[in-house]
């Protein structure tokens, strides 16, 4: 530290309390940006829906370590300095329609999308995506009729009305800590799949329910993708490479699996069957 302190690398007063205490109140901006980068990175729960929600707690969490009294001149400039960042990387995704929106709205989580900022007429083009998405999949080409292009909006507005008020539950649940973001009863795939079995409103959902469910599979990040990558590393090395691709793929499958919070044997050896077969 002190060649650091004498070359300039180093704060001058690294070697006093008030260099400590600096840490100390940047301590939890860190913890929650590593929790964030934690959440985003999971598995547990269908990430791309979730991320606008964390991300404009963030935006929450500096906004008011800006305004902390208690932190000195030097901790409020970091914070925001922090925050004209933070908003420079991210503030275009609440600027406009996009996939990240579009499964925030259909997540009973996170269908309010006012509460994370978003003014109206974003929101207005987001559920207008969601009306669209049937006709961007209609593969055959066909044309598509005027009357089942209103029955179409007209199962979007009974889904978004039912989404909002399950939405708006979450929240108040959320805020008052009974309920966690990642419980897996509120998973929206499960949500979706419910509401689809209840035989008032099951036509509206599942008339969207094929947008909802392309758009929920549709990856937040690429974490998973990497993480398969360095499985592939660490099982096929220099002095380990003579396993054929078919073996390789087989441990790459048991491996994950056994990963798994929920690992069975019995599902483990069925999926390896079912690879077997084909």
């Amino acid at each position: 530290l002190t060649n650091l302190t004498l070359s300039g690398s180093a704060p001058p007063d690294c070697f006093r309390r008030s260099f400590w205490q600096r840490l100390m109140d940047i301590e939890p901006t860190i913890s929650k940006l590593h929790q964030l980068s934690k959440l985003l990175q999971g598995a547990t729960f269908v990430v791309s829906s979730s991320i606008p929600f964390w991300i404009h707690e963030m935006f929450l969490f500096l906004d008011i370590a800006c305004i902390n009294v208690d932190f000195s001149d030097a901790v409020v400039r970091w914070h925001k300095n922090l925050r004209t960042e933070f908003h420079f990387q991210f503030d275009q995704l609440f600027c406009h329609s996009n996939l990240l929106l579009c499964a925030a709205a259909l997540d009973p989580r996170w269908a309010d999308l006012s509460v994370m900022g978003v003014n109206q007429s974003v929101i207005d083009s987001v559920w207008a995506r969601i009306e669209a998405e049937p006709r961007l999949l209609n593969l055959s080409g066909d044309d598509v009729d005027p009357d089942e292009l209103l029955l179409g909006k007209t199962h979007v507005r009974i889904v978004l009305k039912k989404l909002l008020t399950a939405s708006n539950l979450f929240i108040t649940s959320l805020n008052a800590k009974t309920v966690k973001v990642d419980d897996a009863a509120h998973a929206p795939l499960q949500y979706w799949a419910a509401q689809a079995s209840k035989p008032k409103g099951q036509e509206a959902w599942l008339a969207v329910s094929s947008t909802a469910r392309m758009i929920f599979s549709h990856p937040g990040n690429s974490a998973e993708s990497e993480r398969g990558g360095g499985r592939i590393r660490r099982s096929d090395t220099p002095k380990r490479n003579s396993m054929d691709e078919f073996t390789l793929e087989k441990e790459l499958v048991c491996a994950q699996f056994m990963a798994t919070e929920k690992y069975s044997p019995d599902a483990l050896i069925v999926t390896i069957n079912k690879m077997m077969k084909n």
